[in-house]
């Protein structure tokens, strides 16, 4: 069964902030990164609920990056970090507190883009956490 594009979810929209630069617009904070605006067709599947032909690298910046952190496979982790660079991506896990993100893959950030040991341990000890990832006892 096929899907129009009308049916499928809308992209999250974030501001035209112009140029060919990403600024992660998220609670005020702002990252800047030089990156194409379309999405390898690789992603595809990871984007399985969006109308993939409008999502924009630089304008679904967080979008992209959490969608692909939590699901993507190695080859999509290699792009997200050609494209958006360890900068963006920590300053990412950091501003979310690494949600979206299971305690081992939060673990694995931890080690390969030096997140903050102490942050990262709270983040990992918050209830919700906790409870969602039935640890709870």
């Amino acid at each position: 069964m096929t899907f129009a594009a009308r049916e499928l979810a809308p992209v999250p929209d974030f501001p035209d902030l112009g140029g060919d630069a990403v600024r992660g617009y998220d609670e005020g904070m702002e990252v800047v990164a030089r990156v194409s605006t379309s999405l390898p067709e690789s992603l595809r599947p990871l984007f399985w609920d969006c109308d993939f032909a409008r999502l924009d690298a630089a304008r679904q910046c967080n979008f992209v990056i959490g969608r692909v952190l939590a699901s993507g496979p190695l080859d999509a982790i290699r792009w997200l970090r050609r494209t958006y660079g360890d900068d963006m991506i920590r300053d990412w896990i950091i501003r979310h507190r690494g949600r979206q993100l299971s305690s081992p893959q939060v673990r694995f950030w931890e080690t390969i883009i030096g997140l903050p040991a102490e942050d990262v341990q709270q983040w990992l000890a918050e209830p919700e956490r906790r409870l969602w990832e039935g640890s709870l006892g």
